[in-house]
């Protein structure tokens, strides 16, 4: 701490306090503070902070964060004329001007947590010499019984923030994520030969399912995670003198997605008008063109094509969409066209209308508020991130029928990128799919008991399950009787 007391420096430069770029302006323990250093023995008169990168970088700029005052004590702590020198081998250092002076002075911080000084550089260094001079009065705001103060201080390479823990995660701290996710990040200056990441569900300890990966690595995929629970996470730096720069953890918490599966568990199914000479409706959903959350934009062939359905006497193309059962529909996220010019502009969805169903033939209204139509879509984002996301509210489905009622003006029919859906409880107990789990599925499953009660063990290696094979085991007995009550309770209003 340079001071009697006080409080290290890493505190000026370990991101403590800060959030985004905003900084908790007040806080005594998330800055460097030197606490008197002229009592020391023997005194110190201009204290300095000394900042080591893990190798030497050109650096563009110096972001500072200034102690910011709530009295006329607190405001004196601030620091003011300070010296900046840099060096790459610890040895010969050069003195940063300021124009033709050979001091900065800083204002006082922000009381909004914003930095308040930008000092632009164009040096190489690894080495970094702070320094406040002159003593009380000069060197800080007139304080001579307490010392100095410095909330943060953060320095820029080509234009990035030489941060030693690795930073930006995808996805975002707090968010929710795909249960087939894949985590990614920039990583850290702490990162010199390598780096591990650490996954686990809240509320048990991290495990490594990464070690020792390349020092420029910024991504992973994870096996597939566990629908509806909460997980934390974060990417160790490590370098060649055996230490361990610990990354931030950061949370997500995941989603389920309804995944194109023809025959399996998901979208199973998919049909709509080509028209005359378009492409099949499976292009809606089957996932053609994406990567992650974007897709592929201007591509013809991963995308659902209804050509001039006038021509074969369609005036309301529809894509009929089916799931292996019913589930609860959360929301929907559409790709709509993006255009390369004025004709595929136009080819673009305007108005739909939404219709679901747990069997098929009777179907219910998605309402857009109070109205039964969803008008004026958005066209594509060229960036290939969804552009709509409709709300479902939880409604349960096994089928969706998506009315196209108004394009952008094209004769030459609509076109849609992508559709994806979805769900927070799959309806597993839902035995005749009406969207209920009730006495009919209890009667459902007593009769499939009986006629299944070949099966006294579980037989992992069937093909298909057995009809009122509730939990997946491939046989039907106590366990489904078990799965169906809980269902029934939780979905009774």
């Amino acid at each position: 701490p340079s001071g009697i007391s006080g409080s290290a420096g890493e505190n000026a430069a370990n991101e403590t306090g800060i959030t985004g770029n905003l900084h908790d302006p007040f806080a005594y323990s998330n800055g460097w503070y030197c606490r008197k250093p002229w009592d020391l023995n023997p005194p110190v008169e201009e204290p300095q902070l000394f900042i080591e990168f893990d190798k030497a970088y050109e650096i563009d700029e110096i972001w500072i964060w200034n102690h910011d005052g709530t009295n006329t004590d607190e405001a004196a702590m601030a620091m003011k004329t300070v010296k900046i020198e840099y060096s790459t081998d610890n040895i010969h250092y050069a003195t940063l001007m300021d124009g033709s002076e050979p001091n900065f002075i800083l204002p006082h911080g922000n009381t909004d947590g914003t930095h308040d000084t930008e000092i632009l550089c164009g040096f190489p260094a690894r080495y970094i010499k702070f320094t406040a001079v002159g003593g009380p009065g000069i060197g800080n705001y007139g304080s001579t019984e307490y010392g100095y103060k410095l909330r943060e201080m953060r320095f820029y390479h080509d234009g990035v923030w030489l941060n030693p823990k690795a930073n930006s995660p995808t996805p975002p701290d707090t968010s929710q994520a795909d249960i087939f996710v894949e985590l990614s990040w920039s990583p850290g200056t702490g990162a010199v030969t390598g780096q591990d990441v650490w996954l686990a569900k809240i509320g048990e300890p991290l495990e490594k399912i990464a070690a020792n990966l390349d020092p420029a690595a910024a991504s992973l995929a994870v096996d597939r995670l566990d629908n509806f629970e909460e997980y934390h996470w974060r990417v160790d730096g490590l370098d060649s003198g055996g230490s361990t720069t610990i990354g931030d953890e950061w949370t997500f918490s995941t989603r389920a997605r309804l995944r194109w599966n023809p025959g399996g568990i998901g979208v199973v199914a998919a049909d709509g008008s080509p028209g005359s000479g378009g492409t099949e409706g499976s292009l809606a959903v089957n996932e053609s063109g994406l990567s992650g959350d974007l897709h592929d934009s201007f591509q013809w062939s991963n995308s659902w094509y209804c050509r001039k359905p006038q021509d074969v006497g369609i005036t309301e193309p529809v894509l009929d969409i089916e799931f292996d059962r019913p589930y609860e529909i959360t929301d929907m996220w559409m790709w709509n066209h993006d255009w390369t010019g004025p004709t595929e502009e136009a080819i673009a969805i305007k108005k739909i209308k939404v219709d679901y169903s747990t069997d098929g033939v009777l179907y219910n209204t998605l309402m857009n508020g109070a109205s039964e139509f969803f008008d004026n879509l958005p066209r594509g984002n060229a960036d290939g991130t969804q552009d709509t996301v409709i709300d479902f509210g939880g409604a349960a489905a096994k089928y969706v029928r998506i009315t196209l009622l108004e394009n952008y003006g094209s004769e030459w029919g609509y076109k849609l990128r992508e559709l994806r859906f979805y769900y927070s409880v799959p309806l597993w107990a839902d035995l005749d799919y009406d969207g209920d789990v009730d006495i009919m599925d209890l009667q459902m499953l007593a009769l499939h008991w009986l006629e299944n009660n070949w099966a006294s063990d579980p037989l992992p290696q069937c093909t298909e399950k057995p009809t009122g094979d509730i939990n997946g085991d491939c046989v039907v007995d106590l366990l489904d009787f078990a799965e169906l009550s809980k269902e029934w309770l939780v979905n009774t209003p």
